[in-house]
């Protein structure tokens, strides 16, 4: 048996009483950020993708996430950076359902809206963080539609006045 078929048993044993133990009584589960799911739901992640390429990302990380995507109900992939996001239309291969990309340090959501547009273009659902003052414009550059936005408002009242108009700016 290879290793990565006993780690994969290993993380569906602990994945299920994790599960079992978290549920509660409730239905569906949480993931980082706030979100929820009916069911099971697991981001995972390769930061080492961005020093590897192509060739190693096929080898050691497809088989698993491939694995790991049929054994949950909901799913995400945190692409981290933009030395990663060049493993994108490889990830797309396999039946994930969303994407996290993060843009990395320094990098701003302008730089990063290829990517973005990338994955919404593939039908994944995605996580964006972007500034306050950012996401009428990244609503006009991406559809509603599967996009989480993650954000911080100066107040209680600006952050209404967000969700209001985010609400209109969605309706196109």
């Amino acid at each position: 048996m290879w290793v990565i078929d006993s780690c994969l048993e290993g993380f569906k044993y602990i994945s299920e009483a994790i599960y079992a133990a978290a549920a509660n009584g409730q239905p569906g589960h949480t993931l980082f950020g706030g979100i929820w799911a009916p069911g099971r739901i697991n981001n995972w992640s390769a930061d080492f993708s961005c020093i590897i390429g192509p060739r190693h990302i096929r080898q050691w990380l497809l088989p698993e996430l491939e694995a790991m995507a049929g054994f949950l109900e909901y799913n995400m992939y945190h692409l981290d950076g933009p030395n990663a996001a060049r493993h994108l239309p490889i990830l797309l291969e396999v039946g994930l359902q969303g994407i996290a990309y993060a843009r990395g340090a320094g990098h701003t959501v302008a730089e990063a809206m290829p990517v973005y547009k990338q994955i919404q273009q593939a039908g994944r659902l995605q996580t964006l963080d972007c500034a306050y003052d950012e996401v009428e414009w990244v609503l006009q550059e991406l559809e509603p539609a599967g996009l989480f936005i993650f954000t911080h408002a100066p107040s209680v009242e600006a952050a209404d006045a967000l969700v209001k108009n985010a609400e209109r700016w969605s309706r196109r």
